[in-house]
Order: structure tokens, then sequence, then C-alpha cells
């Protein structure tokens, strides 16, 4: 192996190609990784009738690829029952692992108990169907866990510093009344507390070129920025009935929606003078 200094033609020689990849962090945490080529697969999939019907377009163009199976069901007992149905169906037929794949996917409902069956070939995914519905084990069987699918919880993550670009959330804004809504009324908030107004800083369409330029980088801006964001996406995916699920504390069924910025735990510049900045880090200089 050598180190590349500049690109050069990627000879094939007969052997595995292979790369080496470095990542290095700041905070000193680095990352390497040595990547191969992927074995030549000499077999492709069957493309034969199939269940997704004559007139159902399928893209059958998977030469030796890999097709999932997704198999659902109400109960672990009910989910067995499924896979020996269809290895039962199955048996015997010259079927396209692809329409049949599609088939599972797009045409049948979507219960609780799943799981998932990848391979190549047709007796590679009935040996799983027949795992499944004996309880055991298969390198291409991948199952649920005990509780379900919806046994898990929904949390909602925000990113930090460092996340920030021009224009984030314009489109969300043009385009959702409530977004813009929420958004307008944090900036309404916080730019009393800021030399700029804080929609124009972050809706910049060329933020390089005039006397705000670089200014969603520093952590005055890129804080509230950030902050006006998340609390705008909170309240639309609420508006959308889409909720984190509630901790076991919470007693109503979904949680509250966010608060207002004006009672918010988040941190506030103590004066409200538009002319007399707060001294964060890192803060920019006040507006002329």
């Amino acid at each position: 192996m050598r180190l590349l200094t500049e690109p050069v033609e990627w000879v094939w020689g007969g052997r595995p190609r292979r790369a080496g990849v470095s990542s290095f962090g700041i905070s000193g945490t680095n990352a390497h990784l040595i990547v191969e080529q992927a074995p030549e697969s000499e077999a492709e999939v069957e493309v034969l009738e199939g269940a997704a019907g004559p007139d159902t377009e399928v893209d059958e163009s998977v030469p030796g690829g890999v097709v999932p199976w997704v198999v659902s069901a109400r109960s672990v007992a009910g989910l067995r029952d499924q896979a020996a149905v269809l290895s039962a169906h199955l048996a015997g037929r010259e079927v396209s692992p692809v329409r049949v794949g599609w088939s599972l996917a797009a045409t049948r409902s979507v219960f609780e108990h799943r799981a998932v069956i990848t391979a190549h070939h047709r007796e590679e995914f009935l040996e799983g169907l027949d795992a499944l519905a004996a309880g055991g084990q298969h390198p291409g069987l991948i199952t649920s866990p005990a509780g379900g699918a919806g046994g898990g919880g929904v949390v909602w993550m925000f990113s930090g510093q460092g996340s920030q670009r021009p224009g984030m959330g314009a489109g969300l804004y043009a385009r959702f009344p409530v977004f813009a809504a929420a958004f307008d009324e944090i900036c309404g908030l916080l730019d009393p507390h800021l030399p700029h107004p804080l929609r124009e800083v972050v809706f910049n369409p060329d933020p390089h070129q005039d006397q705000q330029s670089g200014l969603l980088d520093h952590t005055l801006y890129t804080q509230t920025a950030l902050f006006a964001l998340h609390i705008s996406l909170a309240r639309l995916l609420h508006h959308h009935d889409h909720t984190p699920t509630p901790s076991s504390d919470t007693p109503s069924e979904k949680s509250p929606p966010p608060t207002s910025p004006a009672s918010s735990t988040s941190p506030t510049p103590a004066t409200s003078s538009p002319h007399a900045p707060p001294s964060w880090p890192n803060s920019p200089p006040a507006a002329p």
C-alpha cells in the first residue's frame, strides 16, 4: 500500500481493490478503515412471473443483489404461521424473488411483529421462512424485538452548534404557516436582544456579500437561530400529530406542545436594549 498524493488511474491487478480511509476529528477521535472490493457474483436473481401481477411495473434488474422479504403479524404465533403459509405456497413454484418481495412490501398490511428475510435465491428465502416458522434462526433472518416493533419509543433529536447553515428552514417557512408562525414568534422575542434581525441573518440568500457576512457562525446567532429552527420544527411536527413518546412519569398520553420561547428555560440575554447587545462568547460587533 502507498499513500496517494494525486489522482491516478486505478488499474486492475488481478486482486480485489482495497482503499484506506482515515477520518481525523478535531477532538482527537480518529477513525481508520480499509474498504475492500466486494466479490463478484456469478448468479443473478431469478426473473420469472410471480406475485406482483403481470401489469405491475417492478424493477427486476438486481444482478447478484440481495432482496428483502417482509412478513408481519399481530403476534409471534401469527408471524410464524404467516411464514409457514408463505413457504407452503411457494414450495415447488418457480417465482421471482423480486416480485414476491415487492408484493410483500407494497400490498400487505404492516403489523406490530415483523421479520425480514434477505437472500439472493429462492432456496435461501424458503430456508429463512422455514426457520421463522419454526422459531429458529437463519443468517438472512431478522425479527423484531420480543415486544414487537411498537415496543420502542420515539424521541426527537435536534442538532447543536456546528449544524447551522444559511437558509436553514426557509423552505419550511415558505410552505407551512405553522412553522412560519412559530419562527416569527421566536424572532419577535429575540430580535430586541440582537444587533441584527434573526430572520434576515438566517434566511439571507447570500450571507457573504453584505454586512451580515459570517454572522450565522457567531455563537450569538448560531444558538438563537438553531433554537428558533428547532422550536418551529417541533411545532410543525405536533401540528401533524407526530409526538415523542412521553416518559413514564408523564400523566398524559401525548407530550405537551413545545413551550413558548418566552417561558422556555433556554438562556436569554439579560438586557433588552437593542443598542447594548449581551456579552455572549464569540459575540459579533454591534450594528452601526
